[in-house]
């Protein structure tokens, strides 16, 4: 998979910082750039000596942030949003469209990613979408694979992603007759799961796992 433009945009080491920063794993850093881990601590390493201060702390798991590598994390990324917007504008003004890259619910792409896909295209010189589990989406996004994604995760953990409600479906409940008589009571999940009806449970590994289980 091609790098992402706004990586360009910033040194090969402060990517690396960066992904660091919000993956808080040199491990994973090393597979999302399919490097060994090895070279990731060295480049980081290299890297703190540049700057006369160290980043991390390296002793904690997950990787742990000293105060100096929170306050630059903070302004790289705004350095990044402010050079991505410059970007935007020239390309605009030279008509270069720009690539968006797209992760949506296995569930949902049939119908709404073809209409993403048909809203988006005219203003985009390349579009790629997949479709995959929430857990593969998100992951791909803090891999920085993925520009945005369309999941039923309703938060995260990881810094600096943001998320932003869409829509919402509605939930139908449907009984066995035999609790007709009590169909103006108030059910809620706490009273279904004493009802005396199996409890069904999803297998945390699963896509769906991370927000049944929450």
């Amino acid at each position: 998979m091609k790098p992402h433009i706004s990586n360009s945009l910033l040194s090969a080491p402060a990517v690396m910082f960066m992904m660091c920063c919000d993956m808080r794993d040199f491990s994973a850093v090393a597979h999302a750039l399919g490097i060994t881990q090895s070279a990731v601590s060295k480049t980081m390493q290299k890297f703190e000596k540049e700057l006369g201060f160290e980043l991390f702390i390296r002793s904690s798991r997950p990787l742990a942030l000293t105060p100096e590598a929170r306050l630059l994390h903070k302004n790289l990324h705004g350095l990044k949003g402010e050079m991505l917007r410059s970007l935007s504008l020239l390309q605009s003004k030279n008509y270069i469209k720009p690539i968006l890259r797209v992760g949506i619910l296995e569930s949902l792409h049939l119908h709404l990613g073809f209409e993403i896909i048909k809203h988006a295209l005219p203003n985009l010189s390349q579009i790629t979408m997949i479709s995959a589990s929430a857990n593969v989406l998100m992951q791909r996004l803090v891999e920085r694979k993925l520009d945005l994604i369309i999941t039923n995760v309703v938060s995260s953990e990881t810094p600096h992603i943001f998320t932003k409600r869409i829509f919402t479906e509605p939930s139908i409940l449907m009984l066995p007759k035999k609790f007709e008589k009590e169909k103006d009571q108030t059910w809620s999940w706490q009273r279904l799961a004493t009802c005396g009806l199996p409890l069904v449970r999803y297998w945390s590994e699963t896509g769906a796992g991370e927000i049944n289980d929450t």
